[in-house]
């Protein structure tokens, strides 16, 4: 079915409105103790945003360029700034409100655009979204994949209206909006460039134009698309001479990362334990599935065949990622713009399968079946909204905002004694440190870099701080650091301590 722009207005999309509400009130129920959730990502985001606002340079809180995240979230937040006289952490729960409202008006939208429409089955759908753990994680947080889902449904809103009229004298004019929006894709997260490879599959399936017309169109979508990232990473290489920042060797084999991505499936579906094997296993199944489905409807122009190519895309590239470079393990944030295309791509067929059985037990029976399956996981979503919810209601979103962290000891004391102390103060959360206090502090050597660890070493006096929370297998711990540095006192507190080294 065509998608039509009408289709964002109320009365065509009233149910996907409701939705969309009752997610604005989920997400301002969880800020209202704390605010917006902060982890170290968002600190990146939050202080080179307001360098750019205030000082025009896209550095972030240690004044290094920002060349491990794209530019684009931050510009956006700095923008956000200018036009509001705000800080991030203020307009903050408001942007994700209205992100997450926007991506469930585009689920809605979408899914009046699938080959078989039902309203039973998009009513279902998106109750499964409002209430998705996996969304609701990203958007109680300031992270780009607020941005990045969005950009994801709009560039298949985008695309799908191409492939509808691909040879109409306005098909090429049509293809400038599929190619901007992966280009913004790309500027917000790298993995944006999952978007692209899509759309360049989804021409060359094209199975009405020529080759000289594929590659025409493929030219023309790659130049548009690939401008504003090459223009990053050029800005990239220029500053730091990397193209995106230091990426150390991967350490995890690739059927460890695919078992990691496996247990993230299934605990969208309330398991929550390593599954092991049967874990990959699944993963592997359906990225073979989609695969299969793509390869067979090649030719097809559908919405359901845009997502099963940007699953397997998708997968592919984290997959991929995660095994050649050393990467945080795979978890629901990272696997999270597979969320949608699953759920859509594993359940497209139920309204036309229901609409071709005959009447008798059948259908109540198929009903039933399907019926039975939306309560499943709407009961282990609840289940795990509800344990989310007692530790949010009474603590906060879990990061930096969370009462663990702004009720600190330790920060208490780091705030009190360093403001004027000159002596360098190292730290396995100097991001913490600079959110909470506004101080500035240097982030642990890591336990492979040579430079960094000769550069501590080096000092004739420092402090460590060390927060429990914070602790991060790559750096280098206190028992390491005490092999060659003398402790000279220590200050323990309830989540963590301070140290003071000198040379021996």
């Amino acid at each position: 079915m065509p998608i039509h722009f009408r289709s964002f207005w109320p009365r065509k999309n009233w149910d996907s409105l409701l939705a969309a509400i009752a997610g604005i009130l989920i997400i301002h129920s969880f800020c209202r103790h704390s605010g917006i959730g902060v982890s170290p990502d968002s600190v990146d985001y939050i202080s080179t945003a307001s360098n750019i606002r205030y000082h025009g340079t896209a550095t972030n809180y240690s004044g290094h360029p920002l060349v491990n995240f794209p530019i684009g979230y931050p510009l956006l937040l700095s923008g956000i700034m200018w036009i509001t006289g705000q800080d991030a952490m203020s307009f903050g729960p408001v942007l994700n409100e209205a992100l997450f409202a926007i991506l469930i008006l585009l689920c809605g939208v979408l899914m009046e655009g699938f080959a078989i429409r039902s309203k039973l089955y998009k009513w279902a759908i998106l109750t499964i979204i409002v209430l998705s753990p996996c969304l609701l994680e990203v958007y109680s947080m300031l992270w780009s994949e607020t941005l990045f889902l969005v950009l994801l449904l709009l560039f298949i809103l985008f695309l799908r209206r191409y492939l509808a009229a691909p040879d109409a004298a306005s098909g090429l004019r049509r293809l400038w909006a599929p190619a901007l929006i992966a280009g913004l894709a790309c500027v917000t997260r790298y993995a944006g460039i999952t978007l692209i490879a899509t759309g360049g599959l989804l021409l060359c399936f094209q199975g009405d134009l020529r080759i000289r017309g594929k590659m025409g169109r493929l030219l023309y979508f790659g130049a548009a698309a690939l401008l504003l990232p090459c223009l990053n990473l050029l800005r990239n290489r220029v500053v730091t001479g990397t193209a995106a920042g230091l990426r150390e060797r991967g350490i995890e084999s690739f059927g460890h990362v695919l078992r990691d991505l496996g247990n993230v499936i299934l605990g969208w579906l309330g398991a929550g334990e390593d599954y092991g094997l049967w874990a990959a296993v699944l993963a592997a199944v359906l990225i073979v599935v989609f695969a299969l489905l793509t390869i067979r409807r090649r030719r097809s122009r559908s919405t359901e065949h845009i997502v099963h190519v940007f699953f397997v895309v998708y997968a592919a590239f984290i997959l991929g990622v995660a095994s050649i470079s050393r990467f945080q393990q795979l978890d629901s944030r990272l696997v999270s713009p597979l969320f949608i295309p699953l759920i859509w791509g594993c359940t497209f067929w139920i309204p036309g399968w229901m609409s071709n059985l005959y009447r008798g037990m059948g259908k109540p029976i198929a009903l039933f079946a399907v019926f039975s399956g939306v309560i499943f996981i709407q009961t282990a979503q609840l289940t795990s909204y509800a344990e989310n919810w007692e530790g949010i209601r009474d603590a906060g979103i879990p990061g930096y905002t969370e009462n663990d962290w702004t009720h600190s000891q330790t920060m208490d004391y780091v705030r009190q004694q360093f403001a004027k102390d000159s002596v360098p103060v190292y730290s396995n959360a100097d991001d913490a440190i600079w959110f909470l206090t506004g101080l500035r502090a240097h982030t642990l050597p890591h336990k492979e870099s040579v430079g960094e660890r000769g550069s501590l070493m080096g000092l004739d006096r420092f402090y460590v701080v060390w927060f429990n929370d914070g602790y991060n297998s790559d750096l280098l711990n206190i028992d390491k650091i005490a092999q060659t540095k003398r402790m000279v006192w220590t200050k323990p507190f309830a989540d963590g301590a301070v140290y003071y080294f000198t040379s021996r």
